[in-house]
């Protein structure tokens, strides 16, 4: 391999920047609007109504709280005052369900 001289500096540089810019790209010239795109295509992606839809309702729910305060303190007061019954046959009747048959409750 051949050391390089100072006198190659410049040679190497124009070679430098022609490999490394396209073609066709050309400065702009002052008071002109670039046309040619800034960096590499970008995709694109459309969505159908129905994954437009289930995006906003899934943001919706996203808002929600996690806990529902106001029904808790509800039926803690109703527990409080005995005006809330629990019956259990309705609840292992759920549970039955939920676990075994996967049915929503009648």
């Amino acid at each position: 391999m051949t050391p390089l001289g100072p006198d190659k500096l410049p040679e190497l540089t124009s070679h430098l920047k022609s490999v490394t810019q396209p073609k066709h790209a050309q400065p702009p010239k002052p008071g002109s609007k670039r046309t040619e795109p800034l960096g590499p295509p970008s995709d694109q992606i459309e969505l159908s109504p129905e994954a437009t839809e289930r995006q906003r309702i899934q943001v919706a729910i996203s808002r929600l709280p996690d806990v529902r305060e106001e029904r808790i303190e509800r039926l803690r007061q109703a527990l409080d005052s005995g005006q809330y019954h629990i019956e259990s046959e309705q609840i292992a009747d759920a549970l039955i369900r939920d676990t075994f048959l996967n049915t929503p409750p009648a």
